[in-house]
């Protein structure tokens, strides 16, 4: 909540004496820079410090008003924590309710709960959780692989014997075939030569005409023999055959038997094998159970009890929030800064006039802004604005340095500013001196221009009130008698004596 800028000024409740030394201090880092016009501004970190406490120097910030905003900082920092406080709540106890749910509407799909068990708030589904978790797998008998290999090798055994049965029967029936075929010829024979009653065969005697012969007729014989084979192969025949129809189907009552026999086998077969499908199934379905109970156990395990956000601390926080900021509000904040702003922007102005700078720039106004912080040039006859990177020489920049930070001060002194009056300038004359050779003489035309700055320092600590100035510099203006007046101790060039001494250690 707030934006960045609340977020600044929020931090001007840091305030403390660190931030008083770009105020008191322009080093020779900073009297001539072309980049920063405070000490301090080139560190970020530093500079983020400094930018925060101008509102409360430049009087936009008040005592009241500071505390005021360190409050509104623990207020901030209390509706974050209090927010923080209700998101996590809130989230949790979306995400746990979600959770549930979910987890009870997977123990309906796998069998562990009733799709008659309806959701009727989150407790009512976190305790049908709680009531599964004793479940216990189903019981998995699995088949007898022995038993499956003997049954299907007696099936084998049984199926081979039928195939050797049915191949007797094949040949038995074959062979009665062929007994029958002879047994219809032997008999169509025997009707076409049935003939033997006619004959008589009596020993002696004529078989046709039945007269005596004298001696046997040898045709008569063969003729006899002939009818009485053909009689004895009827009667074998029809002997045997009653046995061979016996015999097959005696081998059809077996081969039935023994088919009968193969199917109780199979059927036992497959019995096992939809037990061992039945078994899997079972299996898989307890495994799928079992997984979800794990998460269930997770969920509920790790389920925690929170208590309830209560929004009566947050309520008052933000009440007080915001009538606070309705009080000291950032619009009423910044237009203090801006008046600030205008201020020190007309006195730096009114110092730049007397002091030396390039022609181009000798009408023109300072414009100071606190929120970067800058300096700009701003042309009162063409309106154009010179920033501050591009002004010029270093006569220039130290001309506005001094303008501005003697501005300040003034600023200070008027508004009463927490600030003490006291600068402390070092090396004045940095721009005049040759950069290759410090030990140099400062030309007339540039001792001149020093003389002014110097000059403007002098006037600048008899106007303003309790304004004291301390200046380590290199030059001596021994014509100017103000400044040798001001001089407090003046090291020779030659010699070894220095404001530090040589034997004190050296900064580690």
């Amino acid at each position: 909540m707030g934006s960045s800028i609340e977020d600044e000024i929020v931090n001007t409740s840091n305030v403390s004496i660190r931030q008083l030394t770009p105020y008191l201090f322009l080093d020779k880092e900073v009297i001539d820079s072309k980049k920063i016009i405070l000490h301090g501004l080139d560190d970020p970190n530093s500079a983020k410090h400094i930018i925060a406490s101008l509102p409360y120097f430049l009087n936009a910030v008040d005592i009241e008003e500071l505390q005021a905003l360190k409050k509104l900082k623990g207020l901030k920092r209390g509706i974050e924590n209090e927010e923080k406080k209700k998101l996590t709540y809130e989230q949790y106890q979306t995400q746990s309710t979600e959770s549930s749910i979910t987890l009870n509407n997977e123990a309906i799909q796998v069998g562990l709960l009733k799709e008659t068990d309806s959701l009727d708030d989150k407790k009512s589904t976190i305790d049908k959780l709680k009531g599964i978790l004793n479940w216990q797998p189903n019981k998995i008998v699995f088949e007898n692989e022995k038993l499956l290999n003997e049954l299907q090798v007696s099936k084998s055994e049984i199926l081979s014997e039928v195939n050797n049965l049915k191949r007797k029967k094949a040949a038995a029936n074959k062979n009665n075939s062929i007994n029958s075929e002879f047994k219809s010829l032997t008999d169509r024979q025997a009707s076409k030569l049935d003939v033997s009653e006619l004959f008589k065969f009596d020993d002696g005697n004529c078989p046709i005409c039945d007269s005596h012969l004298e001696k046997s007729n040898e045709v008569s014989k063969l003729i006899e023999k002939s009818f009485q084979i053909l009689k004895n192969e009827s009667i074998v025949v029809d002997e045997y055959k009653p046995k061979l129809d016996s015999y097959i189907i005696e081998l059809e009552s077996i081969i039935l038997k023994k088919i009968d026999e193969a199917s109780q086998i199979e059927l036992q077969i497959q019995n096992l094998i939809k037990e061992s499908i039945i078994a899997k199934t079972q299996k898989d379905e307890n495994n799928i159970k079992l997984r979800v109970l794990g998460r269930i156990s997770y969920f509920l395990d790790n389920l925690k009890v929170i208590e309830e956000f209560n929004t009566t601390k947050l309520n008052r926080y933000l009440i007080e929030f915001s009538e606070i900021n309705h009080k000291y509000g950032i619009i009423q904040r910044k237009e203090k800064i801006q008046e600030a702003e205008r201020f020190i922007s007309n006195i730096a102005t009114k110092n730049l006039s007397v002091l030396p700078i390039d022609e181009n720039y000798k009408n023109d106004s300072i414009n100071f802004i606190s929120t970067k912080p800058t300096i700009e040039l701003y042309n009162n006859e063409s309106g154009e604005i010179e920033k501050f990177p591009s002004i010029g020489s270093d006569e220039n920049y130290l001309s506005i340095h001094l303008a501005f930070i003697f501005a300040l001060h003034k600023f200070f002194e008027i508004k009463k500013s927490p600030v003490p009056g006291f600068i402390i300038l070092d090396q004045v004359s940095r721009p005049y001196y040759p950069k290759d050779n410090q030990d140099q003489d400062i030309i007339d035309e540039d001792r001149d221009a020093l003389e002014k700055h110097f000059n403007f320092i002098f006037d600048q600590v008899e106007k303003q009130s309790g304004l004291q100035v301390i200046v380590l510099e290199h030059a001596y203006l021994n014509k100017n008698d103000r400044y040798k007046k001001a001089t407090k101790y003046k090291w020779p060039r030659e010699g070894e004596e220095r404001l530090i001494p040589q034997d004190w250690p050296d900064h580690q």
